[in-house]
């Protein structure tokens, strides 16, 4: 497990925050804060089975928060800090959704949750293809690598950063209520 000790100068960061799902089950996130944050911001979710510690997923972490977001990196079940037995695509969906909901009623979120990865964690986005949280009204999925291909829809939007140009290779946009 690599633990970052030295985070750069305007990030703050939870470490070991459990969301309870709907089983039971407590998931392990790391939760990267810009440090003088002022009300409710966007949060960006990476659900991994690769460990939430580990040195790429905190310097996504580290690059999303200096941009202003929140980014929640979380084990996916029975990985790593979570607990309960991982058993790929399984629990995906009913795990995303309940992390999704649960970050939606943190006081930090403004409501707009996007999802970032490629790979495993590119792939558990595709899970929320057919879930439409209440009030959704965006969304858009990039660089998961599963075999189908969807192209967007006008229905879609991209998640950009202030700089304009989206980051990362994959990510999803869901914005709540």
């Amino acid at each position: 497990m690599t633990l970052n000790v030295f985070l750069p100068d305007g990030v703050e960061t939870r470490y070991n925050v459990k969301a309870t799902m709907r089983d039971g089950v407590n998931l392990s996130a790391d939760i990267y804060y810009p440090r003088n944050r002022h009300g409710a911001l966007p949060v960006i979710l990476s659900r991994t089975p690769y460990d939430n510690m580990n040195e790429r997923m905190v310097n996504s972490a580290i690059f999303y928060a200096q941009q202003g977001y929140i980014f929640v990196a979380q084990d996916t079940r029975g990985r790593n800090d979570s607990e309960g037995e991982f058993h790929p695509w399984v629990n995906e969906f009913n795990d995303g959704h309940d992390t999704v909901e649960w970050i939606g009623h943190e006081e930090w979120c403004d409501g707009n949750v996007g999802m970032v990865g490629s790979s495993y964690v590119g792939n558990v986005q595709q899970l929320f293809e057919g879930y439409c949280p209440p009030g959704n009204r965006k969304q858009s999925l990039r660089g998961a690598s599963l075999p189908v291909r969807r192209f967007p829809t006008e229905l879609e939007c991209h998640l950009e950063l202030p700089n304009g140009r989206p980051h990362g290779s994959g990510y999803r946009y869901i914005q709540l209520g």
